[in-house]
């Protein structure tokens, strides 16, 4: 009777870790490659610098010809 009510005994450390790297597939280390990429790649996009207004690239209209006019 005394047997029913004793709990297993804990399995060791490397019994353990045994257990966890058997559950490890190719599958799931693919997967959680691709998560980790993709949350790579969206903290990257959300977090690049902005790229320069449109209007920084076109001509100024006072260097287009600004110079003292000649009548």
């Amino acid at each position: 009777m005394a047997e029913l009510l004793r709990p297993p005994p804990r399995p060791s450390l490397g019994q353990r870790l045994g257990a966890t790297f058997a559950a490890v597939t190719v599958t799931r280390l693919l997967t959680t490659a691709g998560a980790v990429l993709l949350v790579a790649v969206t903290a990257w996009w959300l977090l690049r610098s902005p790229a320069p207004p449109v209007e920084r690239s076109l001509p100024s209209a006072r260097s287009a010809g600004a110079g003292p006019r000649t009548t």
